[in-house]
């Protein structure tokens, strides 16, 4: 009987002489003692006056180069609605804030009476929401949603009910906007 070369034993492992051995097994180790060293240093940084006081200056001189750059990027660039006209865009600005209200409201409708949360908590998420949605992607809107109507005071809703409603939320929308197309 002939061999298929094709259907041949895998290839044997490369060897490996002793001191790549010890290399490749110690690594993870040699690793985790220098990261356990770096949070004892930082926690050591964060109790210390002088150490929050650097990490402070360090973040402020860090904030203050990127609002200079966005700064500069505004002054030299035109502004995306620099040629609207002023009586538009104040209505549409005052329509967006009437719809958010309008969402907020119908969104608490979607929750028992003894589960629901107060209005101003849901307008807050869905604020924090238009926030986080320009500057994360996905889906990290709906998780910012739930965390600041979570925190709010007094919510009466657990974290698993809030997630519910804004599947739900999320089918409603795509049913309304399905019937418009």
């Amino acid at each position: 009987m002939s061999k298929d070369p094709n259907l041949s034993s895998p290839p044997a492992e490369p060897h490996l002489d002793a001191l790549e051995l010890i290399a490749v097994s110690t690594t993870p180790i040699v690793l985790e003692r220098r990261y356990r060293l770096l949070l004892r240093a930082l926690a050591r940084l964060r109790r210390s006056q002088r150490g929050r006081w650097t990490i402070a200056a360090g973040s402020g001189s860090i904030m203050l180069a990127l609002s200079l750059l966005a700064v500069h990027h505004y002054a030299t660039s035109s502004w995306p609605l620099s040629d609207g006209r002023p009586i538009l865009l104040v209505t549409v600005g005052l329509l967006l804030i009437v719809a958010q209200a309008l969402k907020a409201y119908g969104w608490g409708r979607l929750f028992t009476p003894n589960e629901r949360p107060n209005v101003v908590a849901l307008a807050a998420g869905n604020g924090g929401a238009a926030l986080v949605g320009v500057v994360l992607p996905g889906r990290f809107d709906d998780a910012m949603r739930v965390a600041v109507v979570r925190r709010y005071p007094s919510c009466p809703a657990s974290v698993s009910t809030l997630c519910l409603s804004l599947v739900m939320l999320g089918l409603i929308d795509s049913e309304i906007g399905r019937a418009h197309v």
